[in-house]
C-alpha cells in the first residue's frame, strides 16, 4: 500500500476514457469486501493501482483494488483484481461486451453448481479465481476476484511454452472441469445446460458466423501467419495449404461444436490464461484457470486442440500426445466414478477426437503467431478509445511482429526453431534421427551465423579425426557424384552426431555441405565412415574391415543392383555410396543420409517383432539370391576367388587373429559369470566350459554348406534402420555398415540375425514362418532371372538347425552387451581379462516375482488333490484344504462351499528364490451357484543363502505386514476418506513352523501384469509408483502420529530389519553386492573411459556395510518403507490405449522403517535407465511430494519436510542407490 492512504471512494488511474476512477465505487468495493470478509469487516480506505503493462488485456479492462478494513478493531489488508467491461466496440460490433457477460455468468451461475458438485463427490472446487462480486449493470460492469499472487501464482515463461509437468497441471484440470460439469448435466438429463444458460451456446463458430469483425480477425491472423511463414522460408507447402483452407474458416471451426459428450469448455485456455504455482524447487504444483470469457458448452476435444496447439512447443507436443490424453482422461474418468458414473467414451475415443480436430488446432496455433512475436518490449498500445484505433492497433501489432523477426532474439534462427513447432502444426515439420541420436534439420536449416570457408572441418574426436581425414576433394567428389558436374560446393562442415561408446570399429560423423546448381543454393547432408586406425590386442583388424566394407560398395553393390535391374526388380536396401577412397591411413567412405528419407533405428532394448524381423529376412534373401544369380553367370570362377576380400568372415578372423579369439572367449567367460550368480543353469554353465576351447571348430561351420551367396556377416538389430508408416508400422529396412560381408551358405546370416536381434519369445514359435518369409522371397527372385531355387524350405531350416550352435555364440557375442548398462561395439573386447574373484563364493540374486500367465486345466481333481514339479518343498506338500478353506471364507464369506481345487503352478524355472510362488485354482458354490475364483500362494522355501536362514525372516516380515501393518495404514487412509493401499487383498495367512503361506488375491483377475523389464519404467509408470510410494510413508506417519510415544520400528519389531540390516549380519548377501560391484567394474573396465568411476569403485567395495548403515539409517522422518521397489515387484493395469493407469506394490518381505529417500533411491536406481531418471528427478520428487502432502493435509497434518530437504536427503543417500543397482541390475543381466 503506497504510504498516503486515500479516503474511502478515492481512486486512481491513468486510464484515459473508460476508467477504474469512473467505474469503481465504494459500494462495488463494500460488496465485495463483504462477500470474502463477512459483514463484520468494516472498510476504512481503497485505492485502484493498476499493474498491467501496456498492450494487455485489450477485451477489458484489468486493474487491482487494495482495500484496508477492520474487524474488531484489528486492522487488515486485502487486495483484489478487478476486470471491467472497456465498453469498446470493434468492427462496430459489441463482442466484448458478450464475453464480458459470459464470464460474470460463469462465475454467478457455473463455477457454483461444478463447485457443489466435486464437493459432493469428496473432491476440491475447480481452480478458477475466488469471485467476490460481479455487476452487469449496462456501462458499469464490473467483477471482483481474488488476488491469486497473494497465494503465489505467475504466469509461466510465455516465450519457453508449457512444458510436460506445465501441461499435465493443465490437463488434469480441465478433465475436473469438463467430468463435473458432465455429472452436473446428468442431473438433469432432459435439462441441456446449453439450453439452460444459452450464453454457453455462443463459442468460437457462432461468433465467427456471426460477427464480421470477428471472422475478419481471424481470416487476418491466418493471412499474417502466411506471411510470417513466407518471410522465415521453407514452408511453401504450408503457405499453399493456408490458401486452400482460408474459405473454410468457419466450416473447420463448426468442427469443435459437433460430437458427444457436450462439457462446459473453457474456450480460451492457453498459455496467457494460467497461473501455476511453484515448489520450493520450482516444480509447478497447482494450475488456477483464468479468462472464463469464452467458455462454452463443446466437446473436450475443442479445448485439449487449443491448449496443445498454442502454448507448447511441438517438440513437447509430439511426443507426449498420448501420454496427455491419458493423463487427462485418468483424471477425467476419476470425477466420473467418484460421481458414480462411468465415462461415456474410451481413451481411444479421446484420441480419435482429438486428432479429428487437429485443422481446428493448427488454425489455433497459427493466429498465434503475432502475439507470441510481440510479447516483448516495446509492445504496442491496445488501450485505446475508439474502433479505428483499434484497427490500427492490429495493424501496428502485425507490422511490429514481421519487424521483430529480424530484431527480436525470436527471430533468431534458434528462436525460429522454437517458434515454427509451437505454430506450424502440419506434418511438413522434419525430424530425423540416425543410431538413435537425434539430429533435426529443419527445412528451413541454416549453417552457424558464421560459416566455415571451403576446406573447414570441426570435430571433437580425440585423435584420429574428421578434421584431419575430411577433405575438401572428398566433399566435391561425394558431391559431384550425387548431384553431378553442374554442383558448385560453396561451403561445408563436420558435424558429429553420434555419442560416446558408438563406432568402435570406425567413426562416424556428418557432413553438411553447402552447394549451388545454376545459381540456385541448395544444401545436402553426408553420413561419413572413417577409419580409426584402432587396434584390437594389435592387430590391425580394423583397418581389414573397412577395407571389406569399401570393397562391397565400389564392387559388390553394383553387380548385384544390376541383377536386380535386369530382372525387375528394385535394388538392394542399403545406403547409397557417393564416394569411398581407401589412400592408406586416410579412408573414408561417403554414403546418404538416411534420416532424409525417414529411416531410424527399431527400439534395441525390445528387440525386433515379428514384422521387422520378416522385413529384414526379406531383405537378406533379396542379397542373397542376387548374389547366386550372380555367381551363375560365371559358374567357372566363384566370387569368393574373384572378390578375395569376401573369404574374410568372422571364422577367418578367429582363426587367424588371436585378439578376436579371445574377444569370443572373454564374451562366454563373462556369461559363465553372471549365469553362476542365478540358480538353475548349472548345465548351461558345464556347457559353456565345454565348448570355449572348442570356438574355433564351431565357428569352422560357417565355412559349410551350398550354395555359397554373399552373406552381410554382422546383421543385427544395430545395423538396421527401418522407416515406418503413420501407424507406427515397420514398411522398409535398410542393411547397415557391411564391413563383415562374406561367402557363405544363407543359414550363418539367419542364424546371426534371429539369435542376436530379438527375444526368444520372438524367435522360437516362428522359426518356420521366418523361414517360409525368407525363402518365398529368395525363390521370387531367382525365379525372375528364370532360374530354380538350390534348396527345399525343409532343407533351410535344417542347415539353419545345424548352425544353431553358431547361433548361440553371436547371441553370446552381441547380446551380452545389449543387457548391460554400457554398450561398446560389437567389435570391441567385452572383457581383456575374466572378473576378478573376491574371497567369498557366488550367490543367487534377489528372485523375481511372479509371471502371470495360467489357465484352468481341462480336467479337474477332486477336492484336496494338489500337483507341483517343485523339487523338495512342494505346494503338494503345503497347501491343505484347511488353507484354501479359511481362504475362500475370507474372500466369499461363510456361505460359500468349496467343491474343488488345485494347485497350478505358473512361474519360470529361476523364478522366486526367497520363496515359493504358486496358485490354487477354486471352485466353490453359495446357494447352490457354481463359481470359480484364483488365489495366488506364496510359500516359505525353506531354503538357506550362504548357510544362513535369511528368507524364514523375510517370509515372517510379509506375514506380519499383511496381519499388522497393512489393516492399520488401510484404516487410517479410510479415515481420511482415501482408497486403501495398492498391495494384494490377504486372505489367509499361516506362521506354521515349517508350512508357512500366505493366500492373496489374484492381480491377473483385475488385468495388472508387469512391465516391460527390458525397457524399464519411463516416466508415467515411475509417477504412479512414487504417488503409492508416497501414500504408503504418509499414511505410516499419520499412523505414528497418533502415538507419538511409541516409535513403530518398537511396535513392530520386523520393521526395525531393513536391508542394512542383512548386509551387516549376513555375508552372503554382503558378498553378491559386492561381487556385483566388481562386474560392473569389469565392463566399464573394457568399455574404456569409464576411469575415474572404476578407481571409484574400488574404493567403496570395502566400505559397502557401512554405506548401507550409515545413509539408509539417516533422515527423518522415519516411515514404512517397502524396502524392495523395484520393476520387478510392481504390476501395473493399463487403458485401452497402453498408457499405465494404476500400479500394486509386491513383495513386502523387506518393509521397512527408514527415511522415505530410502525407497526414493531403491525404486529410481533400479527400474529405470539414466535417460529417464536423471533429467526428471526433480519431477519425480515433485510428484511424490505432492501425493504425501495431500495425504499428510487430509489427515489434518502438515509435511515434516519440504521438497528441497526431499530433495537433498534423495541425494545424500544416492551412494546406497547406485551399490543397490549393482546387485539388482547384475541379477538381471540374464
Amino acid at each position: 500500500m503506497v504510504d498516503k492512504e486515500l479516503k474511502v471512494g478515492a481512486a486512481t488511474s491513468s486510464s484515459p476514457s473508460v476508467t477504474p476512477v469512473s467505474l469503481v465505487t465504494v459500494d462495488h468495493v463494500r460488496a465485495a469486501l463483504t462477500s470474502d470478509k463477512g459483514a463484520a469487516a468494516q472498510l476504512t480506505a481503497w485505492e485502484v493501482v493498476d499493474f498491467t503493462k501496456k498492450g494487455d488485456n485489450y477485451a477489458c479492462l484489468v486493474t487491482s483494488v487494495e482495500v484496508k478494513y477492520e474487524i474488531d478493531g484489528k486492522s487488515s489488508e486485502v487486495v483484489y483484481v478487478i476486470k471491467i467491461n472497456s465498453g469498446k466496440t470493434f468492427g462496430g460490433e459489441n463482442m466484448f461486451d458478450l464475453f464480458f457477460e459470459k464470464e460474470c455468468k460463469f462465475f454467478l451461475d457455473i463455477a457454483p453448481q461444478i463447485n457443489s458438485i466435486l464437493r459432493e463427490i469428496g473432491h476440491t472446487e475447480i481452480n478458477v479465481p475466488k469471485c467476490f462480486h460481479a455487476s452487469l449493470e449496462k456501462g458499469k460492469e464490473v467483477i471482483f476476484l481474488e488476488d491469486l499472487r497473494a497465494r503465489g501464482y505467475k504466469m509461466a515463461d510465455r516465450k519457453q511454452g508449457l512444458d510436460e509437468a506445465h501441461t499435465i497441471l493443465v490437463l488434469r484440470e480441465l478433465a475436473r472441469l469438463h467430468a463435473a460439469s458432465l455429472l452436473l448435466q446428468n442431473k438433469t438429463p432432459d435439462d441441456d445446460l446449453g439450453e439452460k444458460y444459452p450464453y454457453l451456446k455462443i463459442g468460437m463458430a457462432y461468433l465467427m458466423k456471426n460477427y464480421n469483425s470477428m471472422f475478419k480477425v481471424m481470416k487476418d491472423n491466418v493471412i499474417f501467419g502466411k506471411t510470417i511463414i513466407k518471410k522465415v522460408g521453407g514452408y511453401e507447402r504450408v503457405a499453399a495449404w493456408i490458401d486452400m483452407i482460408i474459405p473454410n474458416l468457419v466450416d473447420i471451426f463448426e468442427q469443435l461444436e459437433c460430437g458427444e459428450p457436450k462439457v462446459v469448455c473453457h474456450g480460451d485456455c492457453w498459455n496467457n490464461n494460467l497461473l501455476f504455482r511453484y515448489s520450493e524447487t520450482s516444480r509447478p504444483e497447482e494450475v488456477m484457470l483464468l479468462d472464463m470469457q469464452l467458455t462454452d458448452h463443446s466437446v473436450p476435444a475443442a479445448d485439449l486442440n487449443y491448449l496443445l496447439y498454442t502454448s507448447m512447443a511441438g517438440d513437447v507436443r509430439k511426443p507426449n500426445i498420448e501420454a496427455f490424453l491419458g493423463s487427462y482422461y485418468t483424471t477425467f474418468k476419476d470425477i466420473m466414478e467418484a460421481g458414480g458414473q462411468t465415462v461415456p467414451f474410451t481413451q481411444a475415443q479421446l484420441l480419435k477426437d482429438f486428432r479429428d480436430r487437429n485443422l481446428a488446432g493448427s488454425l489455433f496455433a497459427i493466429m498465434f503467431v503475432p502475439v507470441m512475436l510481440s510479447e516483448t518490449e516495446g509492445a504496442v498500445d491496445s488501450s485505446k478509445d475508439d474502433e479505428e484505433d483499434l484497427e490500427e492497433t492490429l495493424r501496428k501489432t502485425r507490422e511490429k511482429s514481421l519487424e521483430m523477426l529480424d530484431t527480436n532474439p525470436l527471430g533468431h534462427a534458434h528462436h525460429r526453431s522454437l517458434l515454427m513447432p509451437v505454430t506450424l502444426t502440419t506434418p511438413l515439420a522434419l525430424h530425423h534421427s540416425h543410431q538413435g541420436a537425434a539430429f533435426r534439420i529443419a527445412p528451413a536449416s541454416r549453417m552457424a551465423d558464421k560459416e566455415p570457408k571451403i576446406g573447414a572441418a570441426t570435430s571433437s574426436s580425440p585423435s584420429v579425426t574428421p578434421e584431419s581425414l575430411v577433405t575438401e576433394n572428398h566433399v566435391r567428389t561425394a558431391l559431384m557424384s550425387d548431384k553431378g558436374a553442374a554442383a558448385q560446393l560453396t561451403a561445408w562442415k563436420v558435424v558429429d552426431f553420434t555419442k560416446k561408446g558408438d563406432n568402435y570399429a570406425c567413426l562416424v560423423t556428418s557432413v553438411e555441405v553447402k552447394y549451388e546448381i545454376d545459381g540456385k543454393s541448395s544444401e545436402v547432408v553426408y553420413v561419413v565412415k572413417l577409419n580409426s586406425g584402432k587396434t584390437i590386442g594389435g592387430d590391425s583388424l580394423i583397418h581389414i574391415v573397412f577395407e571389406k566394407e569399401s570393397s562391397f560398395f565400389l564392387d559388390i553393390a553394383p553387380q548385384i543392383n544390376s541383377v536386380l535391374k535386369e530382372i525387375g526388380h528394385t535394388e538392394i536396401n542399403v545406403p547409397k555410396c557417393f564416394h569411398a577412397s581407401l589412400e592408406e591411413g586416410k579412408e573414408v567412405i561417403f554414403l546418404e543420409d538416411l534420416r532424409a528419407r525417414g529411416y531410424k533405428m527399431a527400439d534395441r532394448r525390445r528387440g525386433l517383432d515379428k514384422a521387422h524381423t520378416t522385413l529384414v529376412l526379406r531383405e537378406l534373401a533379396r542379397l542373397h539370391a542376387a548374389s547366386l544369380l550372380l555367381q551363375n553367370k560365371t559358374p567357372y570362377k566363384a566370387i569368393g576367388e574373384k572378390y578375395s576380400h569376401l573369404k574374410i568372415g568372422i571364422f577367418y578372423f578367429i582363426k587367424n587373429y588371436k585378439a578376436m579369439l579371445n574377444v569370443m572367449k572373454d564374451s562366454v567367460a563373462f556369461s559363465q559369470t553372471i549365469i553362476k550368480t542365478v540358480e538353475g543353469y548349472e548345465r548351461v554353465n558345464a556347457w559353456m566350459d565345454t565348448i570355449i576351447p572348442k570356438l574355433v571348430d564351431i565357428f569352422e561351420q560357417l565355412e559349410y554348406g551350398e550354395p555359397k551367396v554373399v552373406c552381410h556377416g554382422d546383421c543385427w538389430i544395430n545395423n538396421l534402420l527401418f522407416r515406418y508408416s503413420k501407424t507406427g508400422h515397420p514398411e522398409d529396412v535398410m542393411l547397415l555398415d557391411l564391413q563383415l560381408t562374406n561367402y557363405s551358405a544363407p543359414a550363418a546370416d539367419l542364424n546371426y540375425l534371429l539369435y542376436t536381434s530379438m527375444s526368444g519369445d520372438v524367435r522360437k514359435p516362428n522359426i518356420e514362418v521366418f523361414m517360409g518369409s525368407y525363402y518365398t522371397t529368395f525363390k521370387d527372385i531367382m525365379e525372375a532371372g528364370g532360374q530354380t531355387v538350390p534348396f527345399t524350405q525343409a532343407q533351410l531350416l535344417k542347415d539353419f538347425r545345424e548352425k544353431n550352435l553358431i547361433g548361440s555364440m553371436f547371441a553370446i557375442l552381441v547380446r551380452l552387451k545389449q543387457r548391460t548398462a554400457f554398450s561398446p561395439s560389437p567389435h570391441q573386447p567385452l572383457c581383456s581379462q575374466p572378473p576378478k574373484q573376491l574371497p567369498t563364493r557366488r550367490h543367487k540374486a534377489p528372485y523375481s516375482p511372479t509371471q502371470i500367465n495360467s489357465r484352468m486345466a481341462d480336467k479337474e481333481p477332486k477336492v484336496g488333490a494338489a500337483t507341483s514339479s517343485s523339487p523338495s518343498v512342494t505346494p503338494k506338500s503345503l497347501v491343505t484344504e484347511n488353507h484354501v478353506r479359511a481362504a475362500l471364507m475370507s474372500d466369499k464369506g461363510a456361505a460359500a462351499q468349496l467343491t474343488a481345487w488345485k494347485v497350478v503352478d505358473f512361474t519360470k524355472k529361476g523364478d522366486n528364490y526367497t520363496c515359493l510362488v504358486t496358485s490354487v485354482e477354486v471352485k466353490y458354490e453359495i446357494d447352490g451357484k457354481s463359481s470359480e475364483v484364483v488365489y495366488v500362494v506364496k510359500i516359505n522355501s525353506g531354503k538357506t543363502f550362504g548357510g544362513e536362514n535369511m528368507f524364514d525372516l523375510f517370509f515372517e516380515k510379509e506375514c506380519k505386514f499383511f496381519l499388522d501393518i497393512a489393516p492399520q495404514i488401510n484404516s487410517a487412509l479410510r479415515e481420511i476418506g482415501h482408497t486403501e493401499i495398492n498391495v494384494p487383498k490377504c486372505f489367509h495367512i499361516s506362521l506354521e513352523k515349517g508350512k508357512e503361506v500366505i493366500f492373496l488375491e489374484d492381480l491377473r483377475a483385475r488385468g495388472y501384469k508387469m512391465a516391460d523389464r527390458k525397457q524399464g519404467l519411463d516416466e508415467a509408470h515411475t509417477t504412479l509408483v512414487l504417488r503409492e510410494l508416497a501414500r504408503l510413508h504418509a499414511a505410516s506417519l499419520l499412523l505414528q502420529n497418533k502415538t507419538p510415544d511409541k516409535a513403530l520400528g518398537e511396535k513392530y519389531p520386523v520393521l526395525k530389519i531393513g536391508i542394512d540390516y542383512f548386509v551387516n549380519n549376513h555375508d552372503g548377501l554382503l558378498n553378491m553386492i559386492r561381487e556385483s560391484a566388481t562386474v560392473v567394474q569389469t565392463i566399464m573396465k573394457n568399455v574404456g573411459g569409464y576411469e575415474k568411476v572404476t578407481a571409484w569403485i574400488d574404493t567403496i567395495i570395502p566400505r559397502i556395510a557401512d554405506i548401507f548403515s550409515e545413509q539408509l539409517q539417516r533422515g527423518e522422518p522415519k516411515v514404512v518403507c517397502h524396502g524392495d521397489c523395484w520393476i520387478n515387484n510392481l504390476l501395473f493395469r493399463y487403458s485401452e490405449t497402453g498408457h499405465p493407469e494404476d500400479v500394486m506394490l509386491l513383495d513386502l518381505q523387506l518393509i521397512n522403517y527408514s527415511a522415505p529417500a530410502a525407497d526414493l533411491n531403491y525404486l529410481l536406481y533400479t527400474s529405470m535407465t539414466g535417460d529417464v531418471r536423471k533429467p526428471n528427478i526433480e519431477a519425480f520428487l515433485g510428484s511424490y511430494y505432492t501425493a504425501f502432502k495431500d495425504i499428510m493435509e487430509a489427515g489434518g497434518q502438515t509435511i515434516p519436510f519440504t521438497e528441497a530437504q526431499l530433495l537433498k536427503d534423495f541425494k545424500d543417500m544416492n551412494l546406497a542407490g547406485l551399490n543397490i543397482r549393482h546387485g539388482v541390475c547384475t541379477a538381471c543381466a540374464f
